[in-house]
């Protein structure tokens, strides 16, 4: 691959916003900021059914780009899906998928572009995440997977960053800022919808190496992340959804023997975590110890059955 390929093509930034409408202004300014001319930027945001008022004050506060709202929420693969079709018919190169409370820091694009150019096998490249609390420690540079519990380990968090640090290949990178060559989309396809909130990334990551591209982490191009910003704000959530989607991450993409040992493990050693967290350390709040009780218990439920998309019960 030519040297300056990547950096002459036409990228679509996308951005779905869900009721959080100051990150993502500054999320869409940041984005604007890093237009360095050297490539063609689009951005796309979808507003995911806030019904706040969110929708007609992003259309006021940013004109030029194009602005999708939705009627209810979709979830992250659902609104996604819709801008990245959208993306591929107004000719995208590449897709950078960004959560709408990052910040991007200058010259990200750039340099996120710039790895792609080091091998054509590279599919799927991600930014190093910066602690919203502290910007000098690393978040993650992407993460590994254990096919035994459905965790991932994030690399190098709570690491230093510093201007040395080299791209790795990893087995999934952050969707709060990920970068897919359309190659890969035409071969893969879009995000999985069947997770409608946590997991999707990871899937997708997952199936495209399947299909031989690496995934790598850009060291030098990053950004600050608020983790979970808008889920946190939603009691249960959060436990609900990661716990059934890591089994149903797993049904998907592990070996048998791994994904028994998978249950065993929620029900043997976190259960009786969570037991014990709610009656010793939860008492000062007791009705959001109990949601993150139940949510657990629910998600591994819904998880083992197999129950995937959107759940109208949790809250």
């Amino acid at each position: 691959m030519e040297e300056s390929s990547a950096l002459t093509s036409n990228v679509a930034v996308i951005i779905v916003n869900y009721r959080n409408l100051h990150d993502t202004i500054n999320c869409v300014n940041s984005i604007l900021q890093n237009n360095t001319g050297l490539f063609s930027i689009q951005v796309i945001l979808v507003d995911n059914g806030s019904n706040d008022g969110s929708l007609t004050e992003i259309k006021s506060a940013f004109p030029s780009i194009k602005v999708i709202g939705l009627d209810h929420n979709l979830g992250f693969a659902g609104a996604n899906n819709i801008a990245i079709l959208h993306a591929l018919k107004n000719g995208a190169d590449y897709v950078f998928l960004l959560n709408n409370d990052a910040v991007v820091m200058p010259s990200t694009i750039e340099k996120l572009l710039e790895v792609f150019n080091k091998d054509s096998k590279i599919g799927i490249v991600g930014a190093t995440v910066l602690d919203h609390e502290n910007p000098k420690i690393i978040d993650n540079m992407g993460a590994k997977i254990s096919y035994y519990t459905g965790y991932s380990k994030f690399i190098a968090n709570g690491d230093l960053y510093h201007e040395n640090l080299k791209s790795i290949d990893v087995d999934y990178t952050s969707g709060a800022a990920m970068v897919i060559k359309r190659e890969v989309i035409d071969s893969v396809g879009l995000l999985p919808e069947y997770y409608f909130l946590y997991g999707e990334e990871k899937d997708y990551c997952v199936r495209a190496k399947q299909k031989g591209y690496r995934i790598v982490d850009a060291a030098k191009a990053t950004i600050i992340h608020k983790t979970s910003s808008t889920v946190n704000k939603y009691l249960g959530l959060k436990n609900y959804y990661f716990h059934r989607n890591r089994l149903i991450f797993l049904r998907l993409h592990s070996k048998s023997y791994q994904y028994i040992f998978a249950i065993l493990h929620s029900v043997l050693i976190i259960l009786p975590f969570y037991i014990f967290k709610y009656f010793i350390h939860e008492q000062s709040r007791p009705r959001d110890g109990f949601n993150e009780l139940f949510n657990f218990i629910r998600g591994v439920f819904d998880g083992v059955r197999f129950k995937t998309g959107y759940t109208k019960e949790v809250s």
